[in-house]
């Protein structure tokens, strides 16, 4: 296998591989001085075919352990350098995929014969989800193996820049069970509509104008959608809510609840700008929606609870995150989320930049960071530490949600040194599925009601 480095046109993705594990491959002349390795990932190189695969710095690399480099981050353009075929084989999303790639370059004789396949498995990156579907768990478990195809074919360019004003307006809604209704909002701020899912309280059929009810803001997590808190969860049968309105918004897949950077350019999509501006607005004006506000969210939707409270001090009475991504700067994880917005097509720079060039931006989003904002909010943090708990088959082990364990206690340190009104329950052995979060949901309900009361 040979892999020649030629100066690419303007926008290529750089892609080198090291030569052998743990050693850096030598840095082209056209390689960005940004170039970072990123370490979270590895793949592993194997075919049953050896002789084509054959090349002058590796032995047999289609049957020895690589690291790829990737020049991070790739332009916001990114093209692909040749033909690829994904084997896709008998298996629905596998944890890993059989990719067939004939690399042409500049040089004599360098290419990757097509018959030398590439078994790719990654560990970091791929799991940055909710774990809410079998269907979605094995999409987002391919993340990491489709990571640098994706680099290579390229990264959707960012949206274009629109409106942030306030012109959010309701253009359907359904009455989808005895106390839910789905609202079809078309938003300004994302450019596009959105769905959200009212969990009305009593009473609430029948009101005037000056009713009023105390809002529970309740988020989902990656990878999942604005319906998956009643789909997986007994959140619609809880009486203790039954005085509450509940709002669960649509954020995106991969959304990240922020109002995304696109360079500086801003524009849709502006998930905070939607939720805390344009929907609240709404729901207050026409739903019933009073000014006594609290929030919660599983995953991605623990970090938009603590990362939208913190960031709009006053606008919630208390905070409630359960296995949430509490600080996507902690090591190795930006990498991750770059992953993930490559793999559901997006410029990986577009939502708050570099971490590096950027980390203003990513800080000023980051709960870690933010900390010293919550200190009159009450706070309510759930993790596990990735074994396997009482809701899980005896022998599993959840990567993600040990990394987001540790990330719990960096942030629950942090927030008690400087006196955040906190409670915790890092209750050991568990993983990243909805059993969990159901449970945590039950366990916080009485600070985050206590909140609604104050």
């Amino acid at each position: 296998m040979a892999i020649a480095q030629r100066s690419p046109s303007a926008g290529e993705a750089k892609v080198s591989m090291n030569p052998s594990p743990g050693k850096a491959a030598s840095s082209p002349p056209w390689a960005s001085t940004a170039r970072r390795t990123i370490p979270s990932w590895s793949w592993r190189i194997s075919s049953a075919t050896r002789s084509p695969c054959r090349a002058r710095s590796w032995v047999d690399p289609c049957t020895s352990v690589n690291r790829i480099v990737i020049a991070w981050p790739p332009p916001p353009v990114v093209r692909p350098w040749s033909p690829y075929v994904v084997e896709v084989g008998s298996e629905v999303f596998p944890a890993s995929r059989k990719v067939a790639v004939n690399f042409k370059a500049d040089g004599p004789g360098s290419h990757l014969d097509p018959r030398c396949t590439l078994g790719l498995s990654g560990r970091r990156g791929r799991d940055v989800m909710s774990g809410s579907h079998r269907r979605v768990r094995a999409v987002a478990s391919l993340l990491a193996s489709l990571t640098m195809l994706a680099v290579l074919v390229g990264a959707a360019p960012a949206i274009a820049a629109g409106s942030r004003g306030d012109g959010a307006s309701v253009v359907a809604e359904e009455q989808v069970g005895t106390h839910l209704v789905d609202l079809t909002i078309q938003s300004p701020a994302l450019g596009r509509t959105a769905k959200v899912r009212l969990l009305t309280p009593n009473g609430w059929e029948q009101r005037r104008r000056g009713d009023h009810w105390p809002v529970f803001y309740l988020l989902h997590g990656c990878c999942d959608t604005y319906d998956s808190w009643t789909r997986e969860t007994d959140v619609e049968q809880l009486r203790r809510l039954r005085k509450v309105l509940v709002v669960m918004p649509e954020a995106g897949p991969f959304g990240w609840y922020s109002d995304w950077w696109n360079h500086g350019a801003g524009g849709p999509p502006a998930w905070e700008t939607f939720h805390l501006r344009e929907l609240r607005r709404l729901l207050e004006r026409d739903y019933g929606a009073g000014k006594r506000r609290v929030v919660a969210g599983l995953s991605m939707g623990g970090f938009g609870a603590l990362s939208y409270a913190a960031r709009n001090r006053g606008m919630f009475r208390a905070a409630a995150s359960y296995s949430g991504v509490v600080h996507p700067l902690h090591d190795g994880f930006p990498e991750g989320i770059m992953a993930g917005l490559v793999e559901f097509g997006e410029d990986p720079l577009a939502l708050w930049g570099d971490p590096v060039a950027q980390r203003r931006i990513w800080e000023a989003h980051d709960p870690y960071y933010l900390v010293g904002r919550l200190r009159h909010t009450p706070v309510f943090l759930s993790v596990g530490d990735g074994r396997a708990g009482p809701f899980d088959p005896p022998g599993v082990f959840d990567e993600l949600e040990a990394e987001l364990s540790l990330q719990n206690h960096l942030v629950a340190a942090r927030m008690e040194r400087v006196g955040v009104q906190l409670t915790t329950d890092f209750y050991g052995p568990g993983t990243h599925t909805w059993p969990y979060w159901e449970r945590e949901l039950h366990r916080s309900l009485p600070m985050l009601l206590r909140g609604l009361r104050g």
